[in-house]
């Protein structure tokens, strides 16, 4: 570890798990009884505001840990090596002594957090840096936290969604309904593929028998057409349920000219231009930055907490906390160079084969 103080940062989405994960941080760092811990609030950009830092004690981190929501806010697309972000970050990482920044977050903040402890050590002032995975967007070659309330979360609303859409008439379309649930974690297929699973094993959903409901699921990584889709919807005689994962494409080519800044927004306006039947389109996602935790999986955190701070006080260098089967600790400068969310994460040969009746 280098010097005495450390300053705690989420990436630019949102984080799952969020306030547990900071309160469990706080908590962990002020019980060693040797240093001063900071929130920065609006995350890389926040680094060059002074104000935006937040000298934490162990009350506060207790009175987060029982908050929904994201403490420390967060900010998308701020590079904190250029000029305008740089020489201000500097500047108050020394004026309060910080020298470890911890930083829960996807693939972009891996790199953007390599990127700035490169560009500090060129001008003299060396720090480090802890990269622990907390997004519900997917890191190639580890776990990450917070996925268990996420799905947990999501699936509840999907039912919601679901019987809220069966229950809704439009007199312009008499037949049977559609819901569209757009499940987000960009091309993580996990977690809607977690809660398409929770789904099917339902027995109902409201007062429809769960065998009655014509269920489709669409993950990413997967090869459909929208053609087939809409055949399908056309002659079925049955309320359906889509539930769809953010990054999912059909091979069709005009699929990007298609109006909606989503894939389910795409697929509303589709069946609603063909006059097929009424869709209510609803989009989950972010749905983890609950307080309600299991056991185990505050455990989990726990554990990734405890790791990472034992290996920060271990070694002076900016590291990435990973997780297959262990934990174990990598180079941040080489984690976050092969790291990369966009790539659609496939279903497994157990998860195709199980959801195979379900695919469209």
């Amino acid at each position: 570890m280098l010097g005495k103080n450390v300053a705690v940062l989420y990436g630019g989405g949102q984080i799952p798990s969020a306030n547990i994960v900071l309160g469990e941080l706080i908590e962990r760092l002020l019980g060693r009884g040797d240093l001063k811990v900071y929130g920065v609030h609006k995350s890389f950009m926040g680094l060059a505001d002074s104000d935006c830092y937040e000298e934490f004690t162990l009350q506060k981190a207790r009175d987060i840990k029982t908050q929904i929501g994201t403490y420390l806010s967060t900010c998308r697309k701020v590079n904190p090596t250029e000029d305008r972000w740089f020489p201000k970050t500097i500047s108050n990482l020394k004026h309060m002594s910080i020298r470890t920044l911890i930083i829960p977050g996807g693939d972009g903040s891996s790199r953007a957090g390599s990127a700035l402890e490169e560009r500090a050590r060129k001008v003299g002032y060396e720090i480090q840096v802890v990269f622990i995975p907390c997004t519900i967007d997917g890191i190639n070659g580890s776990d990450t936290i917070g996925i268990d309330s996420a799905v947990a979360e999501s699936e509840r609303q999907a039912s919601l969604i679901i019987a809220n859409s069966f229950a809704t008439f439009n007199p312009n379309f008499l037949g049977p309904r559609i819901a569209i649930v757009e499940v987000q974690g960009r091309n993580r297929n996990d977690i809607a593929v977690a809660v398409m699973k929770k789904i099917i094993n339902k027995e109902k959903i409201a007062s429809y028998d769960i065998n009655d409901i014509d269920l489709i699921f669409i993950p990413a990584a997967y090869k459909w057409s929208y053609i087939q889709l809409m055949s399908r919807l056309e002659a079925s005689g049955r309320e359906t349920a889509i539930i769809v994962s953010e990054g999912a494409k059909p091979e069709e080519y005009y699929w990007e000219s298609i109006d909606g800044l989503s894939v389910g927004e795409k697929f509303k306006n589709l069946i609603k231009q063909g006059h097929v039947r009424e869709a209510n389109l609803n989009i989950i996602g972010y749905l983890s930055q609950t307080n309600d935790h299991s056991d185990v999986e505050v455990k989990k955190i726990k554990d990734w907490i405890f790791f990472a701070i034992k290996s920060m006080y271990k070694t002076k260098e900016s590291i990435a906390i990973i997780k297959t089967d262990d934990f174990k600790t990598m180079s941040l400068k080489i984690f976050a160079a092969g790291t990369e969310s966009e790539k659609p994460i496939p279903l497994s040969n157990e998860d195709s084969e199980k959801l195979k009746s379900y695919l469209p």
